[in-house]
């Protein structure tokens, strides 16, 4: 979760807040939520970056606490990833 200085102000904060909310109503004990800098997505932001073991690391932009529900469901839970949110893909280091 990015949470520099622009990410903050775009309302980073509130869906970091949402994440965590969503963890605990869902009790999911496989999720670990971390916080970083920039990311290089200022006017993007909040930027959110989805971490799986072999998978391609997914970046989702302009998230909002709405949209972290579905992230949670459709991505988290799932295993969709929410394309419409997605503004950068990279691949996993073990590929």
């Amino acid at each position: 979760m990015g949470m520099g200085t622009s990410g903050i102000a775009a309302g980073a904060r509130e869906v970091l807040q949402a994440f965590l909310e969503e963890i605990e109503k869902r009790r999911l004990t496989d999720v670990i939520v971390t916080q970083t800098g920039e990311k290089g997505f200022a006017s993007r932001e909040p930027v959110v970056e989805i971490v799986e073991r072999d998978k391609p690391t997914i970046v989702y932009g302009n998230m909002t606490p709405e949209k972290v529900k579905r992230v949670m469901v459709e991505h988290i839970i799932n295993g969709n990833v929410v394309s419409e949110y997605v503004i950068a893909t990279s691949k996993s280091e073990e590929e």
